[in-house]
């Protein structure tokens, strides 16, 4: 969801595809440039101002931001996409229909609540 030197624009582009799309699911990742990359240090070179410490770095909440985004401005994009994708009812509905383990749901709904609001 982050890649290096992208605008905004480009990247709610991406998010208006998954809202738009006809998927069952969807995760959102944020492109993390880890130390010793090649991306790391494309990012060095772009000016960027990278962490070297490996344990300030993670796939689901980025410390660091590649685009205009800021990292708050883009955990509130994920944050909003996920719950807009996951709340559309045409979408539940099919996914309500499909799940095999019915009595799994209420579990896993929680869990996507749960992790919508952790992205504050």
């Amino acid at each position: 969801m982050n890649i290096v030197g992208t605008k905004p624009l480009s990247q709610l582009g991406n998010v208006d595809f998954a809202l738009k799309s006809r998927l069952h699911s969807f995760n959102i990742w944020f492109v993390t440039p880890f130390p010793g990359t090649e991306l790391f240090e494309q990012a060095r070179e772009m000016g960027y101002q990278l962490k070297a410490d490996l344990e300030q770095y993670t796939y689901f909440f980025p410390e660091t931001t590649l685009s205009e985004l800021t990292p708050r401005q883009l955990q509130r994009v994920a944050r909003w996409t996920f719950i807009k994708f996951y709340l559309n009812p045409w979408r539940l509905w099919r996914i309500i229909k499909l799940f095999p383990n019915k009595k799994q749901l209420p579990y896993l709904l929680w869990l996507a609540v749960k992790y919508s609001f952790k992205w504050t």
